[in-house]
């Protein structure tokens, strides 16, 4: 199994060079963490002998617990998608990759920009033709109240399918009549709860910083 001291011993000169990167077990943590947090992670594969570094990130104002990091992309290694840590040239040809991949991953620095990198195909994305849950959750982080009572309507219509999945009492019955009510304030109060939670996380808790969210500063 890929150990903490390797990845510590992997990792180290970056956090020598880069004032903004704290390292948290597998997770090289890009600073500030608000509402989102941006990472490497050294991912543990089946192998001892291997890993898989990806990069991307994960939002903290989400009901679910636990990490998500849906939001990802990987630092290939010869066309693999794995590393071997007997490689003796492994510091010298991954942390040139790092280091570039560094300005877009500082780049994700609102959930709009967050958001815009979800948008491929590649990733995770809601349907517009058959909205998820989730989608009612990022409209309202971005203020975007008129969008997300079209989803709740939306949402409504194919209740079933997702309160069968536990999805609809998750993300629908918390924001829905505030939505409906136009009740920022409650919304905001939501959203931060759901992110608090999520911040207790032993990866990020000790970084996090609760911060507004753009809409609140925009009707305070």
């Amino acid at each position: 199994m890929t150990t903490s001291a390797q990845i510590r011993k992997l990792l180290k000169p970056l956090l020598g060079r880069h004032n903004d990167l704290v390292l948290s077990g597998q997770w090289l943590i890009v600073l500030p963490v608000n509402h989102l947090v941006r990472f490497v992670l050294i991912d543990r594969t089946s192998s001892a002998s291997h890993f898989r570094p990806i990069w991307g990130g994960w939002h903290l104002f989400d009901p679910e617990p636990g990490i998500g990091i849906d939001v990802t992309r990987a630092l290939p290694s010869n066309g693999s998608r794995c590393w071997q840590w007997s490689d003796p040239a492994i510091q010298d040809r991954l942390l040139p990759q790092i280091e570039q991949a560094l300005p877009a991953i500082r780049a994700v620095g609102t959930i709009g920009d967050y958001l815009a990198f979800a948008d491929d195909p590649l990733f995770w994305k809601g349907n517009p033709d058959d909205p998820h849950p989730r989608d009612l959750l990022f409209q309202v982080s971005v203020g975007n109240l008129e969008k997300a009572r079209e989803l709740c309507a939306r949402l409504e219509a194919n209740r079933p399918r997702w309160a069968n999945l536990g999805l609809y009492d998750d993300f629908v019955t918390p924001l829905a009549s505030l939505v409906m009510a136009g009740d920022r304030g409650g919304i905001a109060r939501q959203l931060h709860a759901w992110e608090f939670e999520r911040s207790r996380n032993p990866v990020v808790s000790r970084y996090w910083a609760r911060t507004p969210f753009p809409f609140e500063l925009a009707t305070s």
